[in-house]
């Protein structure tokens, strides 16, 4: 299995998530099948998206993008900690491993402890550079409330840029364990962030919240939920405005919603899918939130299928959209807007066969299928809107050798 992190309940994965204000990126730090032909790494002609040079980080998988303005923007990304630092690995291993599921709550063994290196690129305007972040483990998720104001959510430990330095916070130590694991973070700015977490039992899956309180992370209570039900992705818009997705023991997607008060569990719209998954939630407005993910279903050769899914929540109810058929496979990881229209951006992936990158563009009735941003086998993992108009796509392509080469793409 290709997602995040695979779990005792059924095999499913998940992603993580960092929110900020109407801003919504995901992370992927994923396990790779090895790659049937090698990545040549270019934009696909014709395409409109153009690929912009990055900093020399090895094998990289580029996780997550926030643009606060035309001229600034941050990428999130997790290194390969079994390579040299600044060369490209060629070990012959199929892509990263997984990203682990023990997390250290002391930012402190990061450096030790973790499979995935912190690494955040920063743009200027003119090009993307690497800057020095403390240490804590890969940065699967990265956001901005604006150019000063940046949060980043690493496997053992926050990070937040104030317009001078990156600062690391530790997360707070849950009731009785140690090691959680697929920390997920969301943000509408510095006065009101939310992570949510869970322990892998070899029986049940227990899920944690916590909330900044402006110096510490504070654990907060959730609705109670069955013991194998997984929460995989949180949106904050506000303190009386959060959303939560997962995933119940049946396979089958919810969301909750907390209004200030009490939580409220709707169930996700019918699919024509065994299971359904949620990597994500975008949110562009309080009546225009998209949830992203894919749909599974047993293959006939023994491989699962994966169908690419996108939901959205009109301020009343969610439905599910339509997906042209000329995508029948695939995974939807972000949603981004741009000058009035809507892009989607994932990949082709299912189980047992080679994948590409992705993009989708919503005509108003469903998602159509556009060239893809890269050629060769890759992942987009997360958009972002420019300000003034153009997207960034970060992910990456995978080499015959296994190495992740990191992507950036723009498109004007």
């Amino acid at each position: 299995m290709r997602n995040g992190s695979i779990n005792a309940a059924g095999n499913r994965g998940a992603r993580a998530v960092l929110a900020a204000g109407a801003v919504t990126m995901s992370l992927s730090l994923s396990p790779l099948m090895a790659a049937s032909a090698g990545a040549t790494a270019k934009p696909t002609a014709s395409s409109g998206w153009e690929r912009v040079a990055v900093p020399d980080l090895g094998s990289a998988s580029l996780s997550s993008i926030t643009a606060p303005s035309r001229d600034v923007a941050w990428v999130g990304a997790g290194v390969d900690r079994h390579q040299p630092q600044g060369t490209s690995a060629r070990s012959g291993r199929s892509g990263l491993l997984g990203l682990r599921t023990y997390s250290p709550r002391d930012t402190a063994s990061c450096s030790t402890n973790e499979t995935f290196r912190s690494a955040v690129l920063r743009w200027n305007g003119a090009n993307w550079t690497r800057v020095t972040i403390p240490d804590v483990g890969g940065v699967g998720s990265i956001a901005s409330a604006s150019p000063r104001n940046v949060w980043a959510g690493g496997e053992c430990g926050s990070l937040h840029w104030d317009g001078r330095s990156w600062t690391a916070t530790p997360y707070a130590l849950l009731p009785g364990q140690s090691s959680p694991e697929n920390v997920v973070f969301s943000s509408d700015g510095r006065a009101d962030a939310w992570i949510i977490e869970r322990e892998l039992g070899e029986e049940t899956i227990k899920n944690y919240a916590e909330r900044w309180d402006g110096s510490a992370w504070q654990v907060v209570s959730l609705p109670k939920l069955d013991d194998n039900t997984i929460l995989t992705t949180i949106s904050v818009l506000g303190p009386d405005d959060t959303w939560m997705a997962g995933e119940d023991a049946a396979g089958q997607a919810f969301f909750l919603h907390w209004d200030g008060r009490t939580w409220t569990r709707d169930a996700a719209p019918q699919i024509d899918h065994k299971e359904a998954r949620i990597a994500r939630m975008r949110v562009l407005a309080p009546n225009d939130i998209w949830a992203t993910g894919n749909g599974v279903d047993p293959g006939s050769d023994g491989w699962n299928v994966s169908s690419p899914l996108i939901m959205h929540w009109d301020g009343h109810r969610w439905t599910n959209t339509p997906i042209s058929a000329a995508q029948p496979k695939g995974v939807i990881y972000d949603v981004a807007a741009d000058r009035g229209h809507l892009w989607a951006a994932g990949d082709t992936f299912s189980w047992g066969l080679p994948y590409e990158t992705a993009a989708l563009n919503w005509t108003g009735s469903e998602w159509t299928p556009s060239p893809a941003p890269v050629a060769g086998q890759g992942t987009l993992n997360a958009l972002a809107s420019i300000a003034g108009g153009g997207l960034w796509g970060v992910g990456y392509v995978n080499d015959t050798d296994g190495t992740l080469t990191p992507v950036v793409v723009r498109h004007k």
